[in-house]
C-alpha cells in the first residue's frame, strides 16, 4: 500500500488550527471563531485559556519550525483495503497553531512541543553527521 499526498497551493493558506485534547466525531464546518476563540483568554507567560464543552482547556500558540510549513490533508474517500493505494490532498496550511492540554499548563515536555524541538534538532544533527563525513572524506583523499 502506498499513500500519495497531493501538495497544491491551497486558498486557506495560514489557516488557524487548534489542536484540542478531545476526539470529535464529526468532519463538517464550525464556528470555531464565534464559539471557541472568542472565549479565549492570554494569561501570563503567553498561556491562553478557554473552555469546550465545559471542560477547562490550557493553552499555548506555537510556530511551524523554520523551513517547514504545516498542512492540513484530507483524505476524500476511506480505503478499501490493506493493498489499495491511499491518496490524500491539502486543503490548508499554516505556519503557527494553538494547542490545548485539558489537564496542565503547556510546557516543552508536551508531545507536540517534543516533535517541534526534535525537528530542529534533527535538523542541526543531520548537518553536524554531514560536514564531519564530508571532513573524513576530505582528509582522507588527502596524501602528503
Amino acid at each position: 500500500m502506498a499513500v500519495n499526498v497531493n501538495i497544491s497551493k491551497t486558498d486557506k493558506d495560514n489557516a488557524v488550527i487548534h489542536h484540542l485534547p478531545c476526539v470529535i466525531k464529526r468532519n463538517g464546518p464550525a464556528n470555531v471563531t464565534k464559539y471557541f476563540q472568542s472565549s479565549i483568554i492570554e494569561g501570563d507567560g503567553g498561556v491562553l485559556s478557554t473552555s469546550f464543552r465545559g471542560y477547562p482547556l490550557l493553552g499555548k500558540e506555537i510556530n511551524v519550525p523554520k523551513n517547514y510549513t504545516g498542512v492540513v490533508l484530507q483524505e476524500p474517500q476511506t480505503k478499501l483495503s490493506e493493498e489499495s493505494n491511499r491518496n490524500v490532498y491539502t486543503i490548508a496550511s499554516f505556519d503557527k497553531l494553538t494547542y490545548w492540554n485539558y489537564d496542565r499548563v503547556p510546557s516543552e515536555n508536551d508531545q507536540i512541543m517534543s516533535v517541534m524541538n526534535w525537528i530542529d534538532i534533527s535538523s542541526a544533527v543531520s548537518i553536524k553527521i554531514v560536514l564531519t563525513f564530508i571532513f573524513i572524506v576530505m582528509k582522507s583523499s588527502v596524501h602528503f
